[in-house]
């Protein structure tokens, strides 16, 4: 009878022991099952860093001019940023417990989202201000006219011909390759007086006028000529080159006239319109 009972007594610790042991066996497979599932995310973020990082230096390296050339140093530094940000996966070893420990406290905390959000909107920015200065090299005289006919003080326009400009420079070496002059309705009223003509006829003081240049060089040039005039009684208006265009403002506007007509065209010309 002992040695039945001292039998059951063995059997009862063997089953103990090997249902403790099944335990343990089953809660370090759910948490190497929780490790291998995080290594998964943090695999799949870091290769969708890693493409936007790959496409945004393919994009660097294009030295494609942007109009905002401060896009580019952004852009840079938001891909050494990445880089910098990627880390290796801490290796699992150890109980249940420990590789549990490890999920929670290092692998959950490895995240490329934000970093790859934060890549791909400098990439953006990059990449929209090449396209604006794109429009604004050499555009053509319809583009000129779409971008400044729906401001409210513009009352008309008129674009310049070999036949019928003023500064005969349309088309020449270093000249314009179009002049769109226009009208605006904050003229004072003494002023318009004399400003009988045609809108052509009227030129820069009859409102402005925007003169695109197939270079921006040709377009500073142009700018710097004018510049010699400021402050003297030769004075045409206000004067800004963006892209390789060339936005002037009347001299019979007020400063703060001049300030916002100029602000408003610019706005118009660097927009990104479908």
């Amino acid at each position: 009878m002992k040695r039945s009972l001292r039998f059951v007594s063995v059997i009862a610790i063997i089953l103990s022991v090997v249902l403790l042991l099944s335990g343990c066996s089953e809660e370090r497979k759910q948490a190497v099952a929780n490790y291998d599932r995080e290594c998964t995310r943090i695999n799949a973020e870091r290769d969708d860093l890693e493409k936007v990082i790959a496409e945004s230096q393919k994009l660097i390296d294009s030295h494609e001019e942007p109009y905002d050339k401060t896009t580019v140093t952004t852009l840079e530094t938001a891909v050494a940023d990445s880089r910098a940000a990627i880390v290796e996966i801490p290796k699992k070893r150890g109980n249940a417990k420990e590789i549990n420990e490890l999920v929670n406290e290092k692998l959950k905390k490895i995240s490329y989202v934000e970093t790859k959000e934060m890549l791909a909107t400098a990439k953006t920015n990059l990449e929209n201000s090449i396209r604006i200065m794109k429009q604004l090299t050499n555009p053509s005289e319809a583009f000129i006219i779409e971008r400044i006919r729906d401001i409210d003080t513009i009352t008309g326009y008129a674009g310049v011909t070999e036949d019928n400009d003023p500064n005969g420079n349309l088309n020449k070496p270093g000249g314009y390759t179009s002049t769109v002059y226009f009208a605006s309705s904050q003229i004072k009223a003494e002023d318009r007086g004399w400003l009988d003509g045609t809108i052509i006829d009227n030129g820069t003081d009859g409102g402005g006028s925007i003169e695109v240049y197939v270079t921006r060089e040709d377009a500073e040039k142009r700018c710097e000529y004018l510049a010699q005039f400021d402050g003297s009684r030769l004075a045409s208006g206000s004067h800004r080159v963006v892209g390789t265009v060339l936005v002037r403002t009347s001299d019979r506007l007020t400063a703060s006239q001049q300030k916002k007509l100029e602000a408003e065209i610019v706005a118009n010309l660097t927009e990104l319109r479908d």
